[in-house]
């Protein structure tokens, strides 16, 4: 997850002290569950998203069945994107353009909760 301003000071930082073809991974700092991650912007945007699950066989199954949809409920694609655990490490950023990723995830979610 990245906020938007950590993106952009990361973006400025690459285009200033990056190096060409260098690739510059960028977070809000500590790795966070995607599935948790999504619930508090959910509740933060005053959505309760409870706790059912869809069997991944059923997402799967639906996906190759709707694929033909032009807005299928999900897509292979998704499927591969947010059923996968991946952790993705912003060291190389902070190291090389001195990245901070000033705004964290939680400053973050308050300011959501502060535009309802």
């Amino acid at each position: 997850t990245c906020h938007i301003a950590n993106v952009v000071e990361g973006a400025l930082l690459a285009a200033d002290k990056g190096t060409p073809g260098e690739i510059y991974f960028l977070t809000d700092g500590e790795p966070v569950e995607f599935r948790a991650f999504l619930n508090e912007i959910m509740l933060a945007n005053g959505i309760d998203a409870g706790t059912r699950t869809v069997p991944r066989w059923l997402a799967r199954t639906a996906a190759a069945l709707t694929g033909w949809m032009k807005s299928p409920p999900v897509t292979k694609t998704e499927l591969a994107l947010i059923g996968n655990e991946v952790t993705v490490v912003d060291a190389k950023a902070r190291r090389e353009l001195g990245y901070l990723g000033a705004m964290t995830r939680e400053r973050g979610l308050a300011e959501i909760r502060g535009h309802q």
